[in-house]
């Protein structure tokens, strides 16, 4: 008999409470959770040759096997707790705008002040980057040098502006981003919760 975890949480996108159960059928839906310690079986259909398929990092994320369903339940799952929780993957941000994969931007710093050459990170597959919603501002992970120093941070979407992006090209990007690009994925994943 394999092992699988269920969420006993009201809401199957907050906190879940996690508890080991026999698993007996093939679940709908699963929550991306800690892959640390844990049984390599799919968390969709027990398959015991499952992989990780990650989320904000090499240890967060769902267990899948190679099947097409399961890898696709697993994006649908991932992209729905990215709604969720107002991430956005850089890299999923610059395909559908690529007029934000800027050489260089410039970077407004907390006292006002304005720092030329920064970057916007991208990531890694293994550390990916994201656009966060935090304060009730869409924020960006970019990386910028001053007095030789490198120095990272997460600065407000609007403050591209100053990088000669358009007032217009910004609204319609928080917009967009409001709106929520995953949005069909977590309708998706809220339909296989009731059933």
């Amino acid at each position: 008999m394999s092992i699988m975890i269920e969420n006993i949480a009201p809401n199957p996108l907050v906190a879940p409470i996690i508890q080991f159960v026999p698993f007996e059928k093939p679940r709908p839906f699963v929550i991306p959770s800690r892959l640390v310690m844990r049984y390599t079986i799919c968390e969709y259909c027990g398959n015991e040759s499952a992989f990780a398929f990650r989320v904000l990092n090499h240890l967060h994320g769902i267990l899948t096997c190679d099947s097409e369903l399961c890898k696709n339940n697993a994006k649908r799952d991932v992209h729905a707790f990215f709604h969720t929780e107002k991430y956005a993957r850089m890299g999923d941000i610059i395909k559908m705008f690529p007029d934000m994969n800027l050489q260089s931007i410039a970077v407004m710093r907390r006292d006002g002040s304005i720092t030329p050459g920064g970057k916007i990170l991208e990531g890694t597959i293994d550390l990916p980057c994201f656009l966060r919603k935090l304060e009730n501002n869409w924020c960006i992970p970019v990386t910028f040098t001053q007095d030789g120093n490198n120095s990272a941070k997460c600065m407000p979407i609007k403050y591209l502006i100053h990088s000669g992006l358009s007032e217009s090209f910004i609204d319609n990007l928080i917009k967009t981003l409001d709106a929520g690009i995953y949005k069909n994925e977590y309708d998706a994943f809220m339909e296989a919760c009731r059933t």
